[in-house]
């Protein structure tokens, strides 16, 4: 009978967990649905994607972005440069006023590197972001399957 009960409660909505809706703020800064893509089981890096709003008529900058699951955390673009797929590495991303930033697929990310367990989907992870003026915010990321295009939220 429990267990009917649960499953009739995540039908219904109640057992869906939180984070995957989270919207996360400091001052005039908010960012939305952080997610993340499941990784293959030896891969030595992952990806993170979210958006940044700044409601604030002044500039502020993501500094540097940690977390507890890779080595190293940081800002990459995807671009096609004569055909072909290139990276760049961002020290850090100007926040204009009234504006918003969006880290997406083939675009601006969040790159993890030096993974220290697989991205699996279903789970979740904390990752801080440090803003210049805002200061530190810890946000909770979802992961979604291997090559999902958008968090399941968005769908």
């Amino acid at each position: 009978m429990k267990i009917i009960m649960m499953a009739f409660g995540l039908l219904l909505g109640f057992g869906v967990p939180s984070v995957y809706a989270a919207d996360f703020n400091i001052g005039d800064l908010t960012v939305e649905t952080p997610w993340a893509r499941a990784t293959p089981g030896k891969a030595r890096s992952g990806v993170v994607y979210l958006t940044i709003l700044n409601r604030s008529n002044a500039p502020d900058k993501l500094i540097s972005i940690s977390t507890s699951a890779a080595k190293r955390a940081e800002i990459h673009g995807s671009q096609m440069k004569g055909g072909m797929m290139t990276m760049q590495r961002f020290g850090s991303l100007t926040l204009r006023p009234k504006s918003s930033v969006l880290l997406r697929p083939g675009g601006l990310h969040v790159m993890l590197m030096g993974l220290k367990a697989p991205l699996k989907r279903g789970g979740n992870f904390d990752m801080t972001l440090k803003f210049e003026k805002a200061g530190l915010l810890t946000v909770n990321v979802v992961i979604e399957k291997i090559g999902a295009r958008a968090p399941a939220s968005a769908k």
